[in-house]
């Protein structure tokens, strides 16, 4: 039975600077990170807790005192980076390019699958002057990218098969498409006073998710 992929724990608190670089490194790809939206751990604690531990080892041989501080700091920062791979583990559930963009890298993946991604909510809309639209999805989860759908005053009747739209025959609507890396975007050029049906598809490694379901709006003068 092949085992998920997950952090591996590639630092050791007895190497404290290679410790506190590694941690310099989750600290920057986590701050900010859309897919790691809600960690246990701080960023900028994760960023606080290395430089301590470099600050420590400058000052180690400064007595018992100096000797204390780099045994505290290193433990306090090794702890704070077995928290945040729990949680970077929890949801990156296997896919390890997921786990490398929080700044971790990860054990062996010769077998180990990664599970397609899921959306359970609609689009959230938000009409803007201009004959615009912003679309955001939410509980979006696994998703590497997305994939968003507007059409203009008529129902949304598109379907995906095999990561491919398709459109109803005969359609004769305004349609919209735009593919993101982000889990939002902003439609242009749209007509102002109609009512517009959105949905998205998020696709990772493994396929996609079908369409999410449909959301509803109008635009605005």
């Amino acid at each position: 039975m092949s085992k998920k992929i997950r952090v591996r724990i590639s630092w050791n608190k007895r190497k404290p600077l290679e410790m506190a670089g590694i941690a310099h490194g989750v600290a920057s790809a986590m701050d900010g990170n859309k897919d790691f939206d809600k960690p246990t751990i701080d960023p900028k604690d994760i960023e606080t807790a290395a430089t301590r531990v470099e600050t420590a080892w400058a000052n180690r041989k400064n007595g018992a005192i100096g000797k204390d501080e780099l045994i505290n700091s290193s433990n306090d920062l090794d702890d704070k980076l077995h928290t945040e791979a729990t949680y970077v583990d929890g949801v990156a559930n296997g896919d390890e390019t997921l786990i490398h963009s929080a700044g971790y890298s990860s054990t062996s993946n010769s077998t180990a699958r990664v599970a397609k991604p899921t959306v359970s909510l609609s689009v959230s809309l938000t009409p803007m002057k201009g004959g615009m639209m912003k679309a955001k999805i939410v509980g979006a989860k696994g998703a590497r990218g997305y994939c968003f759908v507007l059409v203009e005053d008529t129902a949304f009747n598109y379907t995906i098969q095999n990561g491919v739209i398709s459109v109803p025959t005969g359609s004769t609507a305004n349609a919209y498409i735009i593919y993101s890396t982000k889990g939002g975007v902003s439609f242009s050029g749209l007509t102002p006073l109609k009512n517009v049906s959105v949905a998205a598809i998020v696709f990772n490694s493994a396929g996609d998710s079908g369409f999410s379901p449909v959301a509803t709006s109008s635009t605005i003068a």
